[in-house]
């Protein structure tokens, strides 16, 4: 829990968004904004979610995207209604895969495009075997929003 602190400290510094007693609910409020709406969180190598309840982390909006990768199949159905059991892929299909969870529009079209910094994200995700789960909107988790504050 203390890395994902850390990781949002560090998310809450780049979007300068000032002095804040807590740069976790600074980060989630500037994400819950409307013109902040298109974004994508990333939650890699979610294997212990015991330890780590990733709902604290979720901003209570219905827009942006949440992609987490776990070794655990058994977070499909838990946190994340839907989600893919994943092999070794090749960086194309990782990169097209990654694009389309995202929520990129028409992602053959972009790809060429968005192909460096999907490539580039892909590297901090430890993409090969793990289960990918593509969170759409707050509305489709298993948490009410009054969990998520």
């Amino acid at each position: 829990m203390a890395l994902l602190s850390a990781d949002f400290d560090r998310l809450h510094d780049l979007l300068r968004l000032g002095d804040s007693k807590d740069m976790i609910r600074a980060v989630k409020s500037w994400l819950s904004r409307p013109e902040n709406s298109k974004w994508l969180l990333g939650f890699d190598n979610a294997d212990d979610l015991d330890t780590v309840p990733l709902h604290k982390f979720y901003p209570a909006v219905h827009w942006g995207r949440i992609i987490i990768t776990s070794r655990d199949q058994g977070v499909i159905g838990s946190i994340a209604e839907n989600g893919h059991i994943l092999g070794p892929l090749r960086e194309g299909d990782a990169v097209q895969l990654l694009l389309e969870k995202s929520g990129i529009q028409h992602p053959t079209e972009a790809r060429e495009r968005e192909s460096p910094g999907a490539a580039s994200l892909l590297l901090l995700f430890s993409f090969l075997e793990q289960s990918l789960i593509p969170e759409n909107a707050p509305a489709s988790r298993h948490y009410s929003p009054k969990k998520m504050e």
